[in-house]
């Protein structure tokens, strides 16, 4: 859902903690093709299925080559309306692609044997948002979970899951506030019992249509970690010219 997103138009300063750990400190962020089919509706619902092949350049995931085997994604997403003042969307991703690498390294013929990684993931997410009050109020709350399956030389695998969800009130024309819970698994084998957890409450206010400022406080505890880390942060968004923050 977010891994979409321009960092600028995030709802908070960073992207989840999940999302960067299990999907690499980018995202996946590769370069193909993509394919959307706006399917018939059912039971009053809207229903959208994406198909990307893209090379595996996420060298976290994938053998982070430019030209590489193709990485497929297949994405399925339902949209209904629940009131004139509110809607729901939720859908599920899976995607496959090889690790291993094979062609020239440095002058060398490199040849590995077949390694894949599968992903899977759900997202949720819920609107409120008064017909005639929306530009001072709303409510939003969003939800993302991972799971990854990496498969190593030597038979190992790398079997991680983690998610997110916070909820953002709107609660005035220029403020907006809310609070995101992450919480993940380290991207490693033999992880098993091993979590990173964070709070991270903060405050929106928009100057104006073209400036933002955010305070942010991010908390981060776990069994990985000596000892708890805090972050405070204040950070201004501006654009000049015929921009805004768009999410695109």
């Amino acid at each position: 859902m977010v891994n979409r997103w321009h960092a600028h138009a995030l709802d908070q300063y960073e992207f989840p903690l999940a999302l960067t750990t299990i999907l690499g400190g980018e995202g996946l962020n590769q370069m193909g093709l993509s394919f959307d089919w706006f399917m018939p509706s059912f039971l009053k619902s809207a229903n959208n299925l994406t198909l990307q092949i893209t090379n595996g350049q996420n060298k976290h995931l994938f053998s982070g080559e430019v030209f590489s085997f193709p990485a497929t994604l297949l994405h399925y997403k339902n949209f209904r309306d629940l009131s004139r003042n509110s809607y729901l969307e939720f859908g599920f991703t899976g995607m496959l692609g090889r690790n291993d690498v094979r062609g020239y390294v440095e002058g060398e013929r490199v040849y590995q044997s077949t390694r894949w990684t599968k992903l899977a993931g759900f997202d949720l997410s819920f609107l409120w948002e008064p017909v005639d009050q929306a530009k001072y109020k709303s409510l939003q709350w969003r939800s993302e979970f991972y799971y990854a399956d990496k498969e190593l030389p030597g038979s190992e695998h790398i079997y991680a899951w983690g998610g997110y969800t916070y909820t953002e009130y709107k609660f005035g024309e220029r403020w907006q506030g809310g609070v995101r819970f992450d919480y993940t698994q380290p991207f490693q084998v033999n992880n098993d019992g091993l979590h990173l957890y964070q709070v991270v409450p903060y405050l929106t206010w928009w100057q104006s249509h073209w400036v933002k400022l955010r305070l942010q406080y991010n908390y981060l505890d776990g069994n990985t970690i000596s000892k708890p880390d805090h972050v405070l942060r204040l950070q201004i968004t501006w654009a000049a010219g015929p921009h805004k923050h768009e999410r695109y």
